[in-house]
């Protein structure tokens, strides 16, 4: 169950940093993270080979999670909040209430 949680927090990571590299207000630092990562999961030079039987593609895993969240970390905080707001993974966040127009003269 938890490998199976891991594997949907990872997708759910994965469409909130698909947007946010889309997005023109992300810094070009930011999204060089997730590239980086990218290129080493396709990359034949691995810190464990792929040949090793679980710890192989593990490792791939490894970096992915570690690229993404540290891609997250680097995101301006309001743009993520706006994209997981896009995307459902978060309640929009409301201030109800009433308001009563200022005039100058309370001023």
């Amino acid at each position: 169950m938890g490998k199976l949680f891991a594997l949907k927090n990872l997708a759910r990571s994965g469409r909130l940093a698909l947007r946010l590299v889309r997005d023109n207000r992300v810094p070009l630092y930011a999204k060089i993270v997730p590239a980086l990562a990218l290129v080493y999961v396709i990359s034949p030079l691995d810190f464990v080979p792929d040949w090793i039987p679980a710890l192989g593609q593990m490792d791939d895993l490894a970096v992915l999670a570690a690229g993404l969240t540290l891609f997250l970390r680097l995101c301006p905080p309001e743009i993520v909040e706006e994209h997981e707001v896009g995307l459902g993974l978060r309640p929009r966040n409301t201030i109800e209430g009433y308001a009563r127009p200022s005039t100058s003269e309370e001023w």
